[in-house]
């Protein structure tokens, strides 16, 4: 960035730099170095964090600061032109800035241009450091040589003294990876698992065209599904064709407790009833938010009676669809879920990639939870990630905008169908959010939006 005044910033690292000329343009200097971007941990002393320096000399709307190396002047004379270097052995580029150094207090700060197929490829934590300088005419104002850690690509860091875990939690997101070409090949196989046959449906990727249910009723029997609206949504059906006897049935709206009663026998209440309906027949209503269930019902003695119908696509329809379609995906390829130990969300963690955790068939909370983000971003929905206290899962909003998720355990699938997740899933978010001192939602588009971006695949 370009040099300009500014407050002097408690530096989060710094070390002292050797005195100024006494003499020509610096005399008198005072030179103070940091590295905000370095990641200071008690085993390891300074940290390159190599899974955030895609977005390093960056915008970066979040706490994390983006500068590599930073020099603050102290000037106490007249303004003058100086040179900042700033050089990064193997895995950067030398980089060098001219700047006017101002009278008074002033910053400066440059971050080289990164060699990440060098990081990228880092298996372990690897020695490194980084070289600065400030000269003027010819004389060195300040240098420093700052020994550091370079972190492998795929270890995250979840603590850092200046930033709140929260925000450090978010950064999460750039392991959230659309570009990457095995996701399309997973999200491909998960789209052939889909009731709809594909994700989206044409510009909106929320979209869904209705699908044809058919079904041969016996006497007194009935077809049913569930059906969940939010705010604003319409139940609407419609009959296709009925043919057997007198070509009718009976479509009622009950709430879960009004079936149950009425499957019991124990009560004939429903939400609403539609009579002798026959081929063509539909019908649109509006209730409060909430779950049905749809009936198709032969109400007849004696003949079966064939009945085909449609109804209109929920945003639940489309939420459930789309996780439980990377879900089978998932378990047709016999993915299993691996355990993590206790430290979770403590120091820096090895985190696998969407990649490594496909070629593995294998994935522990968050690499899971990654995963599924990972399809879903790619074909246009929003992904949530969902933290608590040791653990994650994932989940999807329901519409862009909308504040209502949809979740999904994913340390299921090497052992339960979805249905099961999904309800696990449901049932966690409700208590998670109301009770874990831990429980944060990750929105992967506002990380987005805050230039969070996903790792260079």
């Amino acid at each position: 960035p370009p040099s300009s005044p500014a407050p002097a910033p408690t530096p989060r690292t710094s070390v002292p730099a050797p005195s100024a000329p006494d003499a020509g343009a610096g005399a008198g200097v005072g030179v103070q170095w940091s590295f905000p971007a370095l990641i200071p941990d008690a085993a390891r002393g300074l940290v390159f964090p190599t899974y955030m320096a895609h977005l390093l000399g960056h915008p970066l709307d979040h706490p994390f600061p983006t500068d590599l190396a930073c020099v603050d002047v102290d000037n106490p004379g007249s303004p003058f032109s100086a040179t900042l270097t700033v050089e990064m052995a193997i895995y950067g580029e030398d980089a060098a800035q001219d700047l006017a150094v101002p009278s008074g207090h002033s910053r400066h700060c440059l971050t080289p241009a990164f060699d990440l197929a060098k990081l990228y490829a880092l298996r372990a934590a690897t020695p490194g450091r980084l070289e600065a300088s400030l000269s003027s005419g010819g004389a060195v104002l300040g240098a420093t040589m700052q020994p550091l850690s370079i972190s492998p690509v795929d270890e995250i860091a979840w603590q850092d003294g200046a930033i709140a875990f929260d925000d450090m939690r978010a950064l999460a997101t750039v392991f959230v990876t659309p570009g990457d070409p095995k996701i399309d090949q997973l999200q491909r196989l998960a789209a052939s698992q889909s009731v709809f046959g594909r994700f989206g449906n044409g510009a909106d990727p929320y979209e869904r065209d209705p699908w044809l249910r058919s079904s041969d009723l016996d006497a007194q029997t009935w077809a049913s599904e569930l059906v969940v609206v939010e705010a604003g949504e319409p139940i609407a059906w419609s009959l296709a064709s009925v043919s057997g006897g007198d070509d009718v049935v009976d479509v009622y709206l009950f709430t879960p407790d009004q079936f149950d009663a009425w499957r019991e026998g124990d009560a004939r209440d429903a939400a609403e009833v539609w009579a002798d309906q026959t081929s063509g027949a539909s019908a649109q209503v509006s209730e409060t938010p909430g779950a049905y269930v749809l009936v198709v019902f032969n109400t007849q003695t004696y003949p079966t009676v064939s009945v085909s119908w449609s109804r209109n696509v929920t945003r639940e329809d489309v939420a459930q669809d789309a996780l439980g379609s990377i879900y089978t995906a998932l378990r047709s390829l016999h993915t299993q879920y691996s355990d993590v130990s206790s430290s979770f969300f403590d120091g820096f963690q090895h985190v696998r990639r969407p990649s490594e955790a496909l070629d593995a068939l294998s994935a522990n909370c968050l690499e899971g939870s990654l995963l599924f983000a990972s399809v879903l971003e790619l074909v246009g929905m929003r992904p949530v990630l969902v933290f608590k206290t040791g653990h994650a899962y994932v989940g999807v909003a329901s519409a862009p905008g909308s504040s209502v998720l949809w979740p999904v355990e994913t340390t299921m699938i090497g052992t339960n169908e979805f249905p099961d997740a999904f309800g696990k899933g449901l049932d966690e978010l409700d208590a998670d959010s109301q009770d874990d001192p831990g429980f944060e939602l990750v929105d992967v588009a506002a990380a987005r939006a805050h230039g969070i971006l996903p790792l260079a695949e």
